[in-house]
């Protein structure tokens, strides 16, 4: 079976429609590319690759997929990625200022971790990528202060957190 994706008016963006109910085994896959944001609140069990072209996918359940995201795109969220994400675009934790997950491995292909951080002590509200995989590759990390006014911190403010090997190279 076919889905279609349709607004009334006709046009190829909008809400998901289908005519009867079908299970689809795990062969579905995702995509983003459009200048919108997709949110995908409840867990998501299909295994097929999602990739973020343009515009933003915000996870705040789960996805159990490998995400890629492109030059043009964004993975947002509060929730958790239960595969790897390869990263040539930007990953926005929590839109900034919430905690992302992805329980798999983190590859940087030159893209930007940006968070939304209160610039101040260690204990600083902060946006926080956590990887509990490995991370490799390279990318940037965008810190974008929210009103903090500065302060003496002891450890710093943890934007990322990887509980696996620390292999990636993030630039400031």
């Amino acid at each position: 079976p076919q889905i279609g994706i349709a607004k009334a008016d006709g046009s190829k963006d909008g809400y998901l429609a289908a005519g009867d109910w079908t299970t689809f085994n795990n062969k579905v896959t995702g995509l983003q590319n459009g200048t919108g944001t997709t949110v995908l609140t409840a867990v998501q069990t299909y295994t097929g690759p999602t990739t973020v072209n343009l515009g933003t996918l915000a996870i705040d359940g789960s996805i159990a997929s490998a995400v890629t995201v492109n030059a043009a795109g964004t993975l947002s969220g509060s929730g958790t990625i239960l595969g790897n994400v390869t990263n040539s675009g930007t990953v926005t934790p929590g839109g900034g200022a919430g905690v992302l997950t992805i329980a798999g491995n983190y590859i940087g292909n030159g893209g930007a971790v940006r968070v939304n951080t209160a610039l101040g002590n260690d204990a600083s509200a902060t946006g926080r990528l956590v990887v509990t995989g490995d991370t490799s590759g390279t990318g940037l990390i965008r810190v974008v202060n929210t009103g903090g006014t500065g302060a003496l911190t002891a450890e710093g403010i943890k934007v990322i957190d990887v509980q696996g090997a620390s292999n990636a190279t993030f630039t400031l």
